[in-house]
């Protein structure tokens, strides 16, 4: 098993939950598909991925963006991308990072349970909790707007240890869109490719940034502990109905550049 990248094109802006898609989850979903088990699709990941007893090497998702050359007028109206505009002039040839991570907010229309009308819920305006004003024109339905916070990049980013190429062609056939809301449109994708890479970054991206949940006792100890998320976390799909273990969570919203692999040498 070999180290790759999987680049996940994106047509329609993704909505991803309180935590990151993670590669062995949509992989298991694929498998599912396929064998129409969730124990033999469990299984069946080990053919694909690389497994080291705890987790899989294999990361949540990552927005990638390029870095493009910038001419020396596109600094001229200030320090745009953190260059000075006087530099920018004596350095046209420099690269500066095109910013095409978009997040936007996106609502939705979701049905309302018996639960959400408590009235430990149900608040006047001014204080503080899920509903400051509920309002019922009558009938059975009721309903309310939901609203997410949806990202757009060129793709996503994965990257693991494995059979690149087969999970590539099992995405790109099982999956039309991913993450929340993916069954009305939002986190459409297109083309899935794979591409070999010279080092794991599964679990420490490009960046030095961890990349995936792993436990406090793991041998893969992240830098700036102190600085990170700590909860419990699933390890293994599908990512429920097990007892999650402490964790040391990776960044919701991550962004990759393309040419951050001059990060190896540094």
């Amino acid at each position: 098993m070999k180290p790759f990248r999987l680049e996940v094109e994106l047509k329609t802006p993704v909505v991803l939950g309180s935590r990151p898609l993670r590669l062995e989850g949509l992989l298991w979903h694929c498998l599912y598909l396929n064998y129409g088990c969730p124990d033999t699709a469990r299984e069946k990941l080990h053919d694909y991925l690389q497994f080291n007893g705890r987790f899989f090497h294999a990361s949540s998702c990552a927005f990638f963006a390029r870095k493009e050359q910038r001419i020396a007028e596109d600094f001229l109206k200030g320090t745009a991308w953190g260059f000075d505009p006087k530099e920018a002039i004596k350095k046209p040839s420099r690269a500066a990072p095109i910013k095409e991570v978009i997040a936007r907010d996106r609502s939705t229309v979701g049905a309302m349970r018996q639960e959400d009308l408590h009235e430990d819920l149900i608040a006047p305006f001014g204080k503080r909790k899920p509903y400051k004003k509920l309002e019922l024109l009558g009938g059975k339905y009721r309903i309310r707007m939901n609203q997410w916070k949806a990202y757009w990049a060129e793709s996503l980013v994965f990257h693991g240890v494995g059979n690149g190429g087969a999970i590539a062609s099992l995405m790109e056939f099982y999956l039309a869109s991913i993450g929340v809301n993916a069954s009305i449109g939002f986190g459409t994708i297109g083309r899935v490719r794979a591409m070999p890479e010279r080092k794991d970054y599964s679990i420490v991206d490009p960046n030095r940034d961890l990349a995936r949940p792993i436990p406090l006792d793991s041998d893969y100890q992240p830098r700036n502990p102190e600085k990170l998320l700590i909860e419990d976390a699933l390890l293994m799909p599908p990512f429920r109905g097990e007892q999650g273990e402490p964790c040391y969570l990776p960044e919701r919203i991550r962004t990759i550049y393309d040419d951050t692999s001059a990060l190896d040498g540094a």
